[in-house]
């Protein structure tokens, strides 16, 4: 019934989007769904670091939930959180475009997150998460660095077969770049 009622709201977009889902999450995800605890919770983890892997701190990361993670028929679906309803974006995580299409509905909508700061040792931690698709931006940059690109992190996440719900996202953030000062 809830599906029904978000598909009344959304219309065609949204029905496009679930079609897409359900035909991309074959590919996203290598691990049969039964192998799944959906009663689980997970969190996403990433260090800022610079290309010599030197720690930075400071600047704030924002999480946005964009989706619930739910099985239909024993096949993983995401369904779209209240506030991304209106997202014409059709969460395909393979997608390169994805991060900065919801980063831009985000910043259009003035949609808030949860926000974190990088304490001296780089890190920041986000606890407790319900299974689904979440938007990380960077909402304040390290002093002297640039503002790392936004992108996706799916809770859980599969690994070699396994379900990872303790997500290090550190990998897709790379390293922070040096802001280059101003010549004058």
């Amino acid at each position: 019934m809830r599906f029904m009622r978000k598909l009344d709201r959304c219309g065609l977009p949204f029905l496009l989007s679930l079609i897409m889902l359900v035909g991309v999450s074959g590919t996203v995800f290598a691990a049969e769904a039964p192998d799944l605890d959906m009663g689980r919770t997970g969190s996403i983890s990433l260090t800022l670091a610079d290309s010599g892997g030197s720690a930075v701190s400071g600047g704030e990361i924002t999480l946005y939930e964009v989706a619930a993670l739910d099985l239909d028929d024993g096949n993983m679906v995401y369904v779209q959180t209240d506030a991304f309803v209106g997202c014409t974006s059709n969460l395909d995580v393979t997608d390169t475009g994805l991060a900065a299409e919801l980063a831009a509905y985000v910043e259009e909508n003035s949609l808030s997150g949860t926000t974190a700061s990088a304490g001296e040792d780089g890190k920041i931690s986000f606890e407790g998460l319900e299974l689904g698709l979440y938007l990380v931006v960077q909402t304040t940059e390290s002093d002297n660095y640039e503002t790392i690109s936004p992108f996706v992190v799916t809770v859980p996440m599969e690994e070699d077969g396994v379900w990872v719900y303790a997500v290090d996202a550190s990998p897709k953030v790379g390293a922070v770049t040096p802001i280059e000062p101003e010549a004058e």
